[in-house]
């Protein structure tokens, strides 16, 4: 039933070793289905399906990235990381991201507060606090040296060593964009509607990374929101082009790292009328250094 509903390829991947018998194939096969047997074996041969099932008749979407740089940013890393920590990392691979300063108490957050200009967004700054929202870790639109100071004795009660003020990115569309790499079938590039309706609207489109020039075009055309970012109801439209390239570095990063980095996860990436931003991102190396 689901194979009739989807033009996605399917594979039944059996826990059971050996060759699956003969019945079963000829039962799948007028469904489309693919059966394989033993995990091992049947995901290696999934890997080389994605590796390989891409015709290659256009060039690569390379956009450069400055793969010593990263990599020297990752030197002593393994945990995730988030935070101001994850936005420079973004930075340097030519992501915009969001203005922001690290401040250590509530002092500190007003001085960056007024310095920035109002509104503006407080958040836990701990590099290890990797869920900010669902913990009570990010206060929005802060118009006041009185919020902002409220704002950052909350946080550090709540058990922030380090307050995160960032400058309120004002309209824009939220969008996540992300990089997670299977140890069986490799890495992925995904984009969809971010913020908090990620994994309740399941509106993404995922290629395996690698891109061909044309594919994130391709992928925002794949979006039932693509509407939204082309200025429904009379909005602005969304700089599109500006979401291509966040697509494209995120990309270039898998190409310049490899099994170095284990996934990105850009949530929100605010695409604006002019440009996109990175606002949030959480970051996973791999062990391997």
């Amino acid at each position: 039933a689901l194979a009739e509903r989807t033009k996605k390829p399917i594979a039944l991947v059996t826990p059971l070793d050996g060759e699956p018998g003969a019945d079963k194939v000829e039962a799948l096969i007028p469904h489309g289905v693919l059966l394989l047997s033993g995990f091992p074996e049947g995901f290696r041969a999934l890997e080389r399906l994605v590796t390989h099932k891409k015709p290659k008749p256009g060039p690569a979407a390379k956009t450069p990235v400055d793969a010593a740089a990263l990599r020297k940013f990752l030197q002593g890393r393994t945990a995730p990381f988030g935070g101001q920590a994850a936005l420079d990392f973004l930075a340097i691979a030519g992501i915009p991201t969001a203005r922001g300063n690290v401040a250590a108490n509530a002092d500190a957050a007003v001085k960056a507060a007024r310095s920035m200009g109002f509104p503006v967004v407080l958040k836990n700054g701990d590099e290890g606090a990797l869920h900010k929202t669902d913990t009570g870790g990010v206060h929005l639109n802060l118009n006041t040296e009185q919020s902002v100071g409220a704002a950052a004795n909350r946080l550090r009660e709540g058990g922030a060593k380090t307050i995160l003020v960032q400058a309120q990115v004002r309209g824009g569309v939220e969008m996540i964009v992300a990089l997670q790499t299977d140890p069986a079938l490799g890495a992925f590039v995904l984009v969809g509607l971010g913020g908090v309706l990620t994994e309740i609207t399941n509106d993404a489109s995922m290629r395996p990374a690698g891109l061909l020039e044309g594919e994130g075009g391709e992928m925002l055309n794949e979006l039932r929101m693509l509407p939204v970012l082309r200025g429904a109801r009379g909005a602005q439209p969304a700089d599109l082009e500006a979401i291509i390239d966040v697509i494209s570095r995120i990309d270039s990063i898998s190409r310049a790292l490899g099994t170095r980095i284990q996934s990105i996860d850009i949530n929100p990436l605010i695409a604006l009328p002019n440009g996109a931003l990175a606002v949030d991102a959480l970051i996973v190396p791999s062990s391997e250094v």
